[in-house]
Formats: structure tokens, sequence, C-alpha cells
């Protein structure tokens, strides 16, 4: 399950734009601070904030319809092995 939610994850990160990864990869993966990107980034750090939250929204709205197509495939799958 770990794996599958590893996949998703990744293919929802394909969705973002190169600015949005980097944002994800520094503050998730690199373990930066808001502070510390924006002062990269020439920045505040709330624009940091606001542009977090918005990415988020976006990797979760991906992750959801990722998710329901998951599912639906699945569900097509066992429906046609029932028909065999």
């Amino acid at each position: 399950m770990k794996n599958i939610q590893s996949q998703q994850l990744h293919k929802a990160l394909l969705f973002l734009s190169d600015d949005e990864r980097d944002l994800i990869d520094r503050l998730f993966f690199r373990e930066q601070t808001e502070r510390e990107v924006a002062a990269e980034y020439g920045l505040s750090q709330k624009a940091i904030n606001k542009r977090r939250q918005k990415v988020l929204a976006k990797l979760r709205e991906q992750l959801k319809n990722l998710k329901r197509n998951f599912v639906f495939l699945v569900l097509k799958l066992l429906c046609q092995r029932g028909r065999e």
C-alpha cells in the first residue's frame, strides 16, 4: 500500500510546475524553513506560506483524482474478472 501511495504522490508531483516542485522539495525534502526559502527567493515568509498552501491544495486535488481513477480501474478489473 505504501508503494502505491508513493507512486501516486510521484505522479501528482508531475502535475506541478518546476517552481512548485522546487518549493515542495525545499520545504519537505530538504527540510528548509519558510524563512530560509523566502530569503533565497527574495520574498517574505508570508508569501512563501501562501505559495505552500496553494501548492499543497493543488497536490491534494491531484491525489484525490488519482485515487478516484485508481479505484475506478480496480472496480473495472474486478467486473471483468467476474464475467470470465
